[in-house]
């Protein structure tokens, strides 16, 4: 088997979110050039940052990573490990490397830098950064980004971008379904297909049942993406997404008892996620709008 598909398993379950799954396949596969081990490295890294495992990831790599690759991972554990506290030092370290040519050229700092600027929401940036990219991963976070701006004419060119590379892709295949949800309408509706296909293919994880409970809201089931939701919290109770995506659709199903339950939940595990600052924002608006005519 070539190289290049060694990995397939190990980067697959990691865009599925099935971080553990990729963790073991990347332990059994069997890379045997410098490339495929590095790709292996860094998907192992990424898949414990995903779990949260920043302090452990940081400890094995080390304060003076060998490689660019290496050095980029432990600067992503060190941003999730504290957003607010750790943004000055890592998004000036960013600066630095995607101002440099060679640098900007390693796919493991494009892929990072994407990650933590879209973290950020500072979606221009990270599409300069995707604009170097020629991997499917790059490609979809380029989408992805062009989404969040709604620019979907150029959306729907990049997604060719990738269909063109490789249509039948698990990543193509999602990055398909983003786009179809923010079609909406019967696309939607193909999103839900798309997503509990891989489902079935695979398993089910957080990241595809928040893809599914997506889908349900797009279409207005907000009964039908609660279950979703409801079922991706069992597989992971502190998942920020699905806690936000919860906290929309109870909104919607008027059951105001326990959204605050899962509000404070929200706030206490991630303080920085753009749904807990959309909140905080709206409250600090009404408190100083209420000081305005307080008597």
């Amino acid at each position: 088997m070539a190289d290049a598909d060694v990995l397939f398993e190990t980067r697959t379950f990691f865009h599925i979110g099935n971080y553990q799954g990729s963790i073991n396949a990347g332990q059994k596969a069997n890379a045997r050039t410098d490339a495929a081990r590095t790709e292996r490295d860094v998907l192992y890294y990424r898949a414990m940052i995903a779990q949260g495992n920043y302090a452990q990831v940081m400890d094995e790599i080390g304060a003076s990573p060998k490689t660019l690759d290496l050095q980029a991972v432990r600067l992503l554990a060190q941003y999730m490990a504290n957003p607010s506290g750790n943004q000055e030092a890592v998004l000036a370290t960013l600066k630095t490397w995607t101002s440099d040519g060679q640098s900007l050229g390693n796919p493991t700092v494009q892929i990072v830098g994407g990650t933590i600027y879209m973290q950020e929401q500072s979606y221009e940036d990270a599409m300069k950064v995707m604009k170097q990219s020629s991997t499917l991963e790059g490609m979809s976070m380029m989408v992805l980004s062009l989404l969040k701006i709604d620019r979907m004419e150029i959306a729907e060119k990049e997604l060719a971008r990738m269909k063109s590379v490789d249509e039948d892709a698990t990543i193509t295949q999602l990055t398909q379904a983003w786009y179809n949800i923010a079609l909406g309408g019967e696309k939607a509706q193909e999103a839900s297909y798309i997503f509990k296909d891989i489902c079935d293919r695979y398993t089910d994880t957080p990241l595809l049942l928040n893809g599914q409970a997506a889908s349900s809201m797009a279409l207005k089931k907000w009964e039908e993406a609660e279950r979703f939701l409801l079922d991706a919290t069992e597989k992971n109770p502190k998942d920020p997404d699905t806690i936000a995506n919860l906290i929309t659709c109870l909104t919607h199903l008027r059951k105001q008892d326990t959204i605050p339950r899962y509000l404070s939940q929200l706030r206490s595990i991630a303080p920085t996620h753009p749904w807990t600052a959309q909140v905080r924002n709206a409250e600090d608006s009404f408190e100083r709008n209420a000081a305005r005519f307080a008597i």
